[in-house]
């Protein structure tokens, strides 16, 4: 906590990352261009959610 008070002080602010950009696995990207209702379900999410679900299913191998 002093620390962090400490910091304020001093000026030190930390800044969120930048949005890293994700690749879309190829079993996904296969069934996103076979299924159009798909493809336009996902391109609904953001892109925070987009990147959860590319990495949930890439992860699932």
């Amino acid at each position: 906590m002093e620390e962090a008070i400490l910091n304020q002080r001093q000026g030190k602010v930390l800044k969120p990352e930048k949005k890293k950009p994700f690749t879309i696995p190829p079993l996904l990207k296969l069934s996103l261009n076979n299924n159009p209702e798909l493809k336009a379900n996902f391109k609904k999410l953001t892109p925070y959610k987009q990147r959860e679900y590319c990495e949930y299913i890439d992860e699932a191998k």
